[in-house]
């Protein structure tokens, strides 16, 4: 696989296969298939972060959550790798846009979902059956057959009147 940039130009020759997930905040997040790990390279197809965890997500924010092998457990790295927020959630979503958004974040932590700061702080209390990344101010989550939206204190701005199925 090769890179090109915007402009059509070539960045990263057709070395060696190349594969990755998404491009954030300048990282690839890539699999080494001989290590059966991930990592990030850089535009240039450089290993910026080595390949040394189980899953990684894209850059969010400036952090990016990754999977420690050795504890199964979700944390989060900055830029140069380092490890900010202990491996210590059981997961975190990454369908409804992986990573930080507003500065909060959704994790789970014994079947049930709340929101941490950048710091690793639960500042949304883990109480919801399913939750959903911030964006404009809100975050979908589900809580007992009931869907609604939830500013940045946990407060429901609105509830839905029917019953979610799971």
């Amino acid at each position: 696989m090769s890179f090109i940039n915007r402009q059509g130009k070539l960045i990263i020759p057709l070395m060696e296969p190349i594969e990755g997930v998404i491009v954030s905040e300048g990282l690839l997040v890539a699999p080494d298939h001989h290590r059966r790990n991930w990592g990030y390279r850089d535009a240039t197809g450089k290993w910026v972060i080595p390949p040394r965890f189980t899953f990684a997500l894209p850059f969010s924010e400036g952090l990016a959550a990754v999977q420690d092998g050795k504890v199964g457990k979700y944390g989060f790295i900055d830029k140069t790798g380092k490890m900010v927020i202990p491996p210590r959630y059981d997961c975190v979503d990454e369908f409804s846009g992986p990573g930080f958004s507003e500065g909060l974040v959704p994790v789970e932590v014994k079947e049930k979902w709340g929101y941490i700061n950048k710091t690793g702080k639960m500042v949304i209390a883990a109480n919801f059956d399913q939750a959903e990344s911030f964006r404009d101010g809100l975050a979908f989550v589900h809580q007992g057959g009931i869907g609604g939206y939830i500013d940045h204190t946990g407060k429901f701005v609105w509830k839905s009147e029917i019953e979610i199925s799971k």
